[in-house]
């Protein structure tokens, strides 16, 4: 989360102010990214969501970070769970 937050400063100062419906906040997501930088065992994005709802509220850094790990076409392709092949069917 870092190097995207560096090479766009706008924004960080466009995420900082905003909250999920349930409170958590720009630094709550990337406060894991902080406290383990450059550790040399863990490999992350430096960035966690702290519910379902930072995917929407914090958009524009989680579309950034998912393009820089799994490419710049990831995000036109539906995911794997939402293919309705992936959905169990019910037995009733």
């Amino acid at each position: 989360a870092a190097t995207v937050l560096r090479a766009d400063p706008g924004l960080y100062d466009g995420l900082r102010g905003r909250r999920t419906p349930l409170g958590v906040g720009l630094a709550k997501c990337i406060k894991t990214g902080m406290d383990n930088r450059c550790h040399p065992m863990i490999k992350t994005l430096g960035a966690v969501a702290g519910d379902e709802h930072c995917y929407e509220t914090f958009r524009p850094l989680f579309d950034c970070l998912i393009k820089e790990r799994h490419g710049a076409g990831c995000l036109d392709r539906p995911h794997a769970a939402c293919l309705p092949s992936a959905i169990p069917a019910l037995d009733m």
